[in-house]
């Protein structure tokens, strides 16, 4: 297999990113920056959650937004994948994640839910795939936050792959002036990467093995 060029992933701390040491280990640089900033938006949900109450969190922003509010650890917690443990302040045991499950995400959760009424917060324009599994009046919801991409003083590190973290970050990663071939984490990145008119490799996953299977078939 040919060395890897350098990469270049659309995340903040990349060097503790666990592709960093297989980078290093196929002889290439891993960089990386977030291409959006999140811009909170200070409002809170319509009513205010109720000790034990679910509360579904799907991403590390909503995660230390949230946090900010309220102690998780009097609720009881959804998370959309394990990885997200590693956001919490405090210890948490969720009562529910989308890691490996056999059936989507939603459907599964709402079989867990039964009629009790769950807190999702979001990011402004988010999809909202639970209306499919969850009746609305059983779902209390409010935005968070905004994505937007910033004016960046300094140029992207030098690359010739990128990996591409969320459709945000792809509409940010090309603005920023990147224009190297692509790695897209998950379904909604590629698609946004194809509306780009992007070259790009998908990985089914955000583990690390998975970006690399892409890397790979980019270097081939």
């Amino acid at each position: 297999m040919p060395a890897w060029p350098d990469l270049f992933i659309t995340i903040d701390e990349a060097g503790r990113h666990p592709l960093a040491k297989l980078a290093k280990e196929n002889g290439a640089v891993l960089s990386g920056r977030s291409c959006v900033v999140c811009v909170p938006t200070g409002d809170r949900p319509a009513s205010e959650p109720k000790k034990g109450s679910w509360v579904f969190l799907r991403s590390a922003s909503s995660i230390r937004y949230f946090s900010a509010l309220y102690n998780p650890q009097d609720f009881k917690i959804a998370i959309s994948n394990d990885d997200l443990l590693k956001v919490f302040t405090s210890s948490i045991e969720p009562q529910f994640s989308g890691t490996d499950l056999t059936i989507p995400m939603w459907e599964a959760f709402s079989l867990l839910l039964d009629e009790d009424t769950v807190w999702i917060p979001r990011k402004e324009g988010c999809s909202q795939k639970w209306k499919a599994f969850i009746p609305d009046d059983q779902v209390i919801t409010w935005v968070q936050y905004t994505l937007e991409v910033p004016t960046f003083s300094a140029a992207l590190p030098a690359h010739k792959i990128a990996i591409i973290s969320s459709p945000a970050n792809a509409n940010g990663y090309f603005q920023a002036g990147g224009s190297a071939s692509c790695v897209a984490i998950g379904a909604a990145t590629a698609r946004a990467l194809e509306q780009l008119g992007a070259e790009f490799e998908p990985a089914i996953s955000a583990d690390a093995g998975a970006i690399a299977e892409a890397v790979d078939r980019l270097v081939d």
